[in-house]
């Protein structure tokens, strides 16, 4: 076996693994502070509020930032880690079939 079939076997694999957890989540997760501006509340003194958890996505060229409840955090980690390393190998991949066939 080659060295590139040997890598394209590895990624096949490593691909497959992301795969065989069924759920990706495209976009950037982000945390973000924010102020009310309530007279009297500590946000007016610099202390903001948060950190409340987002999922930043590009739409139509445009970014849209999405609300994740706390207690979502992990998944939606999870989910978002899942989907860049499906990104990584699937190129990857493809740039070693791209060689294969040249």
């Amino acid at each position: 076996m080659g060295r590139l079939s040997r890598e394209r076997w590895g990624l096949e694999k490593k691909l497959a693994g992301v795969l065989s957890r069924k759920f990706l989540l495209k976009g950037s997760l982000v945390q973000k502070y924010k102020a009310c501006n309530k007279p009297g509340c500590r946000c007016t003194r610099g202390e903001l509020h948060g950190p409340f958890c987002y999922l930043s996505v590009s739409q139509g060229g445009k970014t849209r930032m999405i609300f994740i409840k706390k207690q979502h955090w992990p998944r939606a980690k999870e989910l978002s880690t899942n989907y860049r390393q499906w990104c990584v190998f699937w190129s990857k991949l493809t740039t070693n079939s791209a060689q294969t066939y040249h």
